[in-house]
């Protein structure tokens, strides 16, 4: 059974993920997300199967997650439009 991405997707492996903060059992990189209004848990982006020395440099600071995740959003969302 293959791992599925943000947008539903198959992907081989699933490298990060979004988790309630009490559930994370990797390497926490981001307490970006904050509070859920859907379920009221904090989330935070977090490792998995990856090692610290593994994740990428875009991922080890707050500026440079974000611009990250704008530049995925954006790239999904042009795709779609265009596909």
């Amino acid at each position: 059974m293959k791992d599925k991405d943000l947008f539903g997707n198959d992907v081989p492996t699933v490298y990060f993920k979004a988790v309630p903060s009490k559930d994370d059992d990797g390497w926490l990189m981001m307490y970006c997300c904050g509070m859920s209004a859907i379920d009221n848990k904090n989330y935070v982006v977090t490792t998995e199967h990856l090692h610290a020395d593994e994740v990428p440099e875009e991922c080890n600071d707050a500026k440079n997650f974000s611009e990250l995740v704008a530049k995925l959003l954006n790239k999904h969302y042009n795709e779609k439009k265009l596909g």
